[in-house]
């Protein structure tokens, strides 16, 4: 419902040289570099991951210093990435669907009187896991439990551990990477 037009484009082969015919890749729409403000604080892009592993390796890898200062916490970031799976299916994902983004008509009273006209905000739309739309949905919106609940229900319906693993990197630093 979603993310029927978004998840329905086809993830063809990148055409660089770093790929070759290894797809789907996690990146922008052409294989091109992206950017997350929930996997750093930095504006600048990285290069598109050639698969999820990698892409997992490297956003624990994020981590790392806050691990370097207290072992405990190294051990417990390092324990949480051999948890994370590493073939969820790849697609296009809107990558920052939140209250703020999502235009609604309202014809009644009733729950069934509310429709979602338009997604505003494209500009985060990857490659990504099929989980990611639910884990940003919650990333954006921790502050309202309510809001984020129901985004990981509707949105994430099935993801719900992999989300909340996704999530122990962080709230065991306490902190999102530089």
């Amino acid at each position: 419902m979603w993310d029927r037009y978004a998840r329905s484009l086809n993830h063809t082969p990148r055409p660089q040289a770093r790929f070759h015919t290894q797809w789907p890749w996690i990146g922008g729409l052409t294989g091109s570099a992206f950017s997350d403000f929930m996997m750093t604080s930095e504006s600048t892009p990285f290069v598109p991951f050639a698969n999820e592993r990698e892409f997992n390796d490297w956003r624990v890898s994020r981590f790392r210093p806050f691990g370097d200062r207290h072992a405990p916490t190294a051990a417990r970031i390092a324990d949480i990435r051999k948890s994370m799976h590493e073939d969820h299916p790849i697609v296009y994902t809107h990558d920052d669907i939140n209250r703020r983004n999502i235009l609604v008509r309202v014809h009644g009273d009733g729950p069934d009187d509310v429709e979602i006209t338009a997604l505003l905000d494209w500009e985060q739309a990857r490659w990504r896991p099929i989980y990611w739309e639910s884990r940003k949905w919650h990333f954006e919106d921790w502050h309202t439990p309510v809001w984020g609940d129901f985004g990981l229900k509707v949105i994430g319906q099935g993801y719900e551990t992999v989300v909340e693993l996704d999530r122990k990197p962080q709230k065991t630093s306490g902190h999102v990477p530089y």
